[in-house]
């Protein structure tokens, strides 16, 4: 289940640059059996420490860099437990995990595990409203989540850290009393459905849909994991709540559960606070099948031809193995799936790219599980690779018998294990839900011991290992999946409806006697950090101004003790920019970043990141990571950007690539496809369609004038920080100024903002989208650019989301999709409320947002202050939590400089601002903002009207003098 957009937005809306982020599913990440806890001496090697805490069960290894205190321990139920206690943390987190997934489902009853998670977050013994936790998390600075994979669920939340305790008690009472609510049983039902029919159409969804037909009716694989109203069906002779109570019962056992608690208390502290609500968690014993049976019914080796709904293509080569969770010491499959996978000069990508077949590759275990695994290795072909996939199979296994012939060598496994250690000797602090929610997960497979490193642990090179799983990797073995528009199908998907079709594949025509001579295995990677040290640096408080030059930003500091460094170069282009501009300069930046790829690919597995991204005025080049090979990389970046290799094939490629991705996007789930419509109608920028169609009929000579204006001339800004010294941050400067020819100061043209307040009635645009369901959006914008303005829009926010989903999620079912977020666009406030249904049209979607806002406006007139007071400590726990790492503090420090605030204190001011709003004022923003007759913004609303096209602009006399932003 997910509680879509409003709550996991918060924490990071009020950073917002642009729209509404698109919202992604937790992945479901890979299960592995469990290991018992060892007696072991503790190491003595610099990359990892022993946390001494005398209270632990055990010895947990950690990294030098982690300055956390932990405690692992056993409940009289059986219930494993983390703690993690951070003093200085803002945020207190919680995870609990079950190592019981849809795999476990009835054959009859499909989807009930997943269904089960839903019904947990609808009311306990002690907390029997529905939308209680919900509400109560919103209004204390947190987000919550939750995942049901093939065999495990998982349950997490964030929370202001002053108010973990409380959280906690609502928490715990999911896995000792849920209600299952007879009422809630029948409506979310609908919400699992809706959530199926979300993304009837996703191609990946699809493809897997298609893997559950292939299954062996015998594998736990074969049952569907989402759920419908049919196999949840609900009659007075097959009631689904009796099977939802017995899977509760059966399998909701403290035994089989991990918890991990992240709070600011010490370790005795959150020891009392766990001990006193989860040990009342029932325990019994729970068998769990552990059987490898084979997981396709067909006999191997087989091909399978998918029809896409997008225009896609791709090869995939999939091979059953037994599971490989005890090998977590020795990683085999990991390192596998390195080898196979790598992307530089005389590897298989590297191939295809250069012969114009391939576009992208991937490769590693799709799942693992008591009942098997499956790694695969999947090439996203082009055109030309589609009609060459004989050629395009044949290199794949040339590469294959490369990999395992000549890259099972002790040095390149210790050369990755190596990375690993210093990744792991440097490891900052994360997100605090992600990262109680991974550890919960890992506490079934890692031994406790190890839990914090296990994930970076190569014990140690174990040939004999890798060679006996390579012997699955074999022509013998293999399900090759093609998926690309035209094939010829013969049957369909139950669920997804699916076109596919089966054939038998003659062993012979896939075995190599000899890998090719094109191939070859990777040399030593020559980016991997040598120097490590740590430079001393200066006691800044915020960036400053570094040299004569205007526009250089250095943060001296190194507040985070790592040797990683971030630097961007922020170019502005002089004119106006419009579409095609625009257009040529994203291609021309793929166009770099496709030929930086391979060789740069041995940079990325080092730590080093890079990228070249668009931005309204031009564009940016940033780095991440170790700082000793900075300066190196941008030499090469700079020089590829300045002198691209203009090869036809790979110009024609990369054109291509753009030109279907954004032509897919008007394939994307309907919610989706609205987000994308959003930014055309309130600043300068183009609808995906519109972009394909002017990359399109640009000719080379055209893009090529483009590039000469996009390195020469243009003004550039530079921020930089972490390990560097002032010297290190002016010659990265220096590079950047010298090859491409920067003028002297930041001037560029204004960004633009329209100004809706005289939209009124609020205009409403129809868009065409090709699905079953239907969405609606509405977009509010606020009168002013100031401080107090998005002040107001983020307590209006947090006022509204938690009502908001309630009443049109749960309570009217309208569908899985609804949601809202803060959406500043540049420094003008803004707010998204949406939903997506398959139930009811876009228009009635519009009514009931209309009105819900109504029917708001009584709560909000007997508001008191105690009410206003918590909407306000809930935004203020996001906007003044501290970054926990380099890239965190990079962006907090950008945010200031992109909004305008040069001395770095955007987020104090916000803060000010946010705290004098009295209740008299908040009461009157509400009927500004959001009363009928008085709201500025616009609606975008589905329609299956194909005339609509890609939807009506605004029109012009709707509109007053636009914001405008000159820096």
């Amino acid at each position: 289940m997910q509680y879509l957009f409003s709550l996991l937005i918060l924490a990071v809306a009020l950073v917002m640059q642009g729209c509404a982020p698109e919202p992604e599913s937790t992945p479901p990440p890979v299960k592995e059996s469990v290991a018992q806890p060892t007696a072991q001496t503790a190491p003595t090697d610099p990359w990892y420490e022993s946390v001494t805490d005398p209270k632990s069960a055990v010895a947990l290894y950690k990294s030098p860099s982690d300055d956390r205190g932990y405690r692992y321990l056993v409940l009289e139920n059986g219930l494993k437990v983390l703690l993690i206690s951070d003093p200085e943390a803002d945020k207190a987190a919680a995870s609990l995990s079950i190592d019981v997934g849809s795999f476990e489902n009835p054959a009859d009853r499909e989807g009930l595990a997943h269904f089960l998670e839903h019904m947990l977050f609808l009311g306990t013994d002690k907390y029997p409203e529905a939308g209680e936790y919900q509400a109560y998390l919103t209004e204390h600075g947190g987000t919550f989540n939750a995942y049901t994979s093939l065999e495990e669920t998982n349950y997490f939340f964030d929370v202001d850290a002053s108010y973990l305790e409380q959280t906690l008690d609502r928490f715990a009472r999911f896995f000792v009393a849920p209600r299952f609510n007879e009422e809630y049983v029948d409506r979310e039902r609908h919400a699992v459905d809706s959530e199926y029919q979300l993304k009837i159409k996703d191609d990946s969804r699809r493809e897997w849909d298609v893997l559950r037909e292939l299954a062996n009716p015998e594998h736990p694989f074969a049952l569907f994991a989402v759920g419908t109203l049919d196999t949840l069906k609900n009659t007075d002779a097959d009631p689904v709540r009796q099977d939802l109570l017995a899977f509760y019962q059966k399998y909701y056992s403290a035994s089989r559960m991990n918890l991990v608690v992240l709070g600011s208390e010490s370790l005795d502290q959150l020891d009392q606070l766990v001990r006193g609500r989860f040990a009342e968690v029932p325990a019994h014993k729970v068998e769990l099948a552990e059987q490898y049976k084979p997981l396709f019914k067909e006999k191997l080796p087989i091909k399978v031809s998918i029809r896409p709904e997008k225009e896609m293509r791709s090869l995939s080569f999939n091979f059953p193995l037994p599971s490989v969770a005890d090998d977590w010491r020795l990683k085999p499959t990991e390192y596998l799936g390195h080898l196979l996978g790598h992307e530089g000069k005389g590897s298989l990508l590297s191939l295809l790219k250069n012969e114009g077949l391939a576009e992208g590759l991937n490769s590693g275990l799709v799942f693992d599980s008591r009942h098997g695994a499956l790694f695969s290795v999947n090439i996203q072909l082009t055109p030309e690779g589609l009609k060459q996939e004989q050629l395009v199979t044949r290199y794949f296994f040339q590469w294959l018998q490369r990999v395992k012939d000549q890259g099972l060598e002790d040095w390149r496994y210790h050369e990755v294990a190596r990375m690993s250690e210093i990744d792991f000797q440097f490891k900052e602090k994360a997100d605090a839900m992600g990262y109680v929610s991974q550890l919960s997960t890992s506490l079934h497979y890692f031994s406790p011991e190890e839990i914090l490193r296990g994930n970076n642990l190569y014990d140690k090179f174990d040939v004999a290992r890798l060679k006996e799983l390579g012997g699955y990797l074999t022509a013998e073995n293999v399900a090759i999946f093609l998926t690309a528009p035209d094939v010829n199908t013969d049957r369909k998907t139950r669920f997804y409806q699916a076109p596919y079709t089966v054939a038998a594949v003659d062993v012979s025509s896939l075995q190599v006697a000899e890998p090719g001579e094109k191939l070859t295995l990777p040399a030593a990677n020559p980016y991997i950090p040598g120097n490590l040290a740590l430079i001393d640096g200066q006691g800044m408080k915020t960036p400053e101004a570094l040299g004569d030059q205007p526009g250089v930003w250095f943060y001296g500091a190194n507040p985070f003790q790592s040797p990683k460094a971030f630097f961007e170069s922020r170019i502005a282009l002089p004119g106006d920019i419009g579409i095609e501009q625009a257009t040529a300069t994203e291609f021309l930046l793929a166009l770099v970043m496709d030929e930086l790829s391979s060789e740069m690919y041995p940079a990325m597995l080092a730590g080093l990141g890079f990228s070249l991204n668009p931005w309204e005025r031009g564009y940016t080049i940033a780095m991440t990571g170790y700082s000793e090979k900075q300066p190196v990389l941008l030499e090469r970046i700079l020089g590829v950007l300045q002198s691209p290799d203009w090869d036809e094939e790979r110009v024609a490629r990369v054109r291509a690539t753009m030109i279907r991705n954004w032509r897919n996007a008007a394939k994307d789930w309907p919610l989706k496809q609205l987000f994308a419509r959003f930014p055309p109608l309130v600043k300068n920028d183009w609808m995906p369609a519109d972009k394909a169609t002017q990359l399109e009929k640009m000719s080379l000579a055209e893009i090529k004038q483009v590039h000469a204006g996009i390195t020469r001339g243009a003004a550039g800004r530079f921020y930089g920080a972490g390990n560097f010294t002032a010297a290190d941050m002016q010659g990265l400067v220096g590079q950047v100024t010298k090859s491409l020819e920067l003028a002297a100061g930041q001037g560029s043209e204004p960004l633009v903002v329209r100004n809706l307040t005289k939209a009124k009635p609020l205009f409403a645009t129809d868009y065409f989208v090709d699905h079953d369901d239907s969405a609606a959006l509405l977009y509010l914008q606020g009168d002013s650019d100031n401080l107090q303005e998005r002040a107001t829009f983020a307590l209006l926010e947090v006022m509204t989301s938690a009502p908001f989903y309630s009443s049109l999620r749960t309570e009217k079912q309208l569908g899985y999709a609804v949601g809202s977020s803060i959406a500043p666009v540049v420094r003008v406030p803004g707010m998204l409320f949406f939903v997506q249904s398959p139930k009811v049209d876009a228009n009635t979607l519009r009514k009931e947002i209309n009105g819900f806002f109504n029917g708001l406006s009584g709560q909000v007139a007997a508001m008191t202050q105690e009410d206003l007071d918590r909407y306000r400590s809930s935004v203020l726990a996001s906007v003044e939590e501290k970054p926990k790492n380099l890239n965190e503090l990079a962006q907090r420090h950008l945010e200031s400089l992109n909004l305008g605030y040069q001395d770095f204190d955007f987020r104090e001011r916000l803060v000010k601002a946010i705290n004098a709003i009295t209740l008299e004022q908040f009461q009157a923003d509400f009927k500004r903002v959001m009363a009928a007759g008085e709201r500025t913004g616009f609606w975008i609303l589905t329609t299956s009207d194909k005339s609509a096209g890609s939807g009506q602009a605004i029109p012009d006399d709707y509109l007053e003098e636009q914001f405008s932003y000159g820096f």
